[in-house]
């Protein structure tokens, strides 16, 4: 008696949910057809929004068995014209993006050089982070005025298809590993190239650069004859004429970093050369924050014409790639050993060096 007495008022509850049911639906049809008859809307909110009513208008509440399942289909039909507004509201800023769009289309195109003269330089790592599209809307927004929302619209604006190539093409410099980067290169040369550029964008001081050199390379270096401790070991200081291989290198203004470096050559070399500002591209603390290669201090020098720079030769390499076996090192051995390896110009120089002999010998 009880169980029955329980269905009765259960469908007592269903029979008047039901009824609320039907009273939503007819409010719901009646709003969202309105708001289709009066609001601009694309063709495909439109569309979506028609087969709704269609779905709203053939529902069969009686099918419905479960109280909690009416009360949700209730909820929903009640919000659905909530929605449908801000679906509108979609289609609106949308329209009006790309009437803009139409608009960026017959307009001075913005390019690098707006970039790289822009004091601010988040306008260049959002370039190469994210693309062409976010500095771009800054620039639009702060300069002229247009408030205007990323859409696919805008990938069919030359000059923006153009200016997301180059980003990814100076994107590639700080993602690779050496190489000629020529792609990278051409485009660097064309932000430096910008006249009135940033002073985020360029360098100059000291600058290092990690090589490896084989024996019979360093043996022409010219020698001053001086030595100097760095990190525990001795270096052989030299004057050398510097040529890059590539139109840009990778140069680090910490000495550490570029000692901690070597590409091929027995014996390591740390390249000292001053570098100016307009042969530099970007401070170091930016290409931190574009570099894949976190905590490495750069500096990029886009030249390569020769240039004078002071080479420290690692003599613990020359040692261990130039092993003899004697029986007895004395000062006549040390000074044909010398004399045979650097030359005797060179030879008598470094023999005056008290911490050069002591170390050789």
């Amino acid at each position: 008696m009880k169980n029955f007495a329980n269905y009765l008022t259960e469908e007592s509850q269903i029979a008047a949910v039901r009824k609320e049911a039907e009273a939503v639906r007819r409010k719901t049809i009646a709003k969202l057809e309105k708001k289709m008859g009066e609001a601009q809307m694309s063709p495909d909110t439109k569309r979506y929004w028609k087969s709704q009513v269609e779905y709203y208008r053939n529902l069969n509440f009686v099918g419905y068995r479960s109280k909690f399942q009416l009360d949700n289909l209730v909820a929903k039909m009640a919000l659905a014209p909530k929605h449908m507004g801000a679906d509108i509201k979609d289609d609106e800023l949308h329209a009006k993006s790309r009437e803009l769009v139409r608009k960026m289309k017959a307009m001075r195109p913005i390019t690098l050089c707006d970039i790289m003269k822009s004091p601010d330089q988040r306008r260049f790592i959002e370039l190469l982070r994210d693309g062409a599209s976010e500095p771009v809307l800054q620039i639009l927004k702060k300069e002229q005025g247009i408030d205007i929302l990323y859409n696919d619209d805008m990938n069919d604006i030359p000059w923006m298809r153009s200016l997301g190539s180059k980003a990814d093409k100076l994107a590639n410099w700080f993602s690779q590993e050496g190489g000629p980067k020529q792609d990278s290169i051409s485009v660097i040369r064309e932000c430096m190239a910008c006249k009135g550029r940033a002073a985020w964008s360029k360098w100059s001081g000291k600058a290092y650069r990690g090589v490896g050199r084989s024996m019979q390379r360093i043996k022409r270096y010219e020698y001053t004859g001086e030595t100097v401790k760095m990190d525990g070991a001795t270096w052989l200081v030299a004057k050398v004429n510097y040529k890059g291989r590539y139109g840009a290198q990778s140069w680090t203004p910490d000495w550490k970093s570029a000692a901690g470096f070597r590409l091929g050559g027995s014996v390591q070399v740390v390249l000292e050369v001053e570098l100016k500002e307009d042969e530099t591209f970007l401070r170091p603390e930016v290409i931190e924050q574009v570099s894949e290669f976190k905590g490495e201090k750069e500096v990029i020098r886009v030249s390569d014409r020769m240039v004078p720079a002071k080479a420290y030769v690692k003599l613990f390499d020359i040692l261990d790639a130039d092993k003899a076996s004697v029986d007895k090192v004395d000062s006549a051995y040390v000074k044909r050993w010398t004399e045979g390896l650097f030359g005797e110009k060179a030879a008598r120089k470094l023999l005056a060096n008290k911490a050069f002999v002591k170390e050789v010998s």
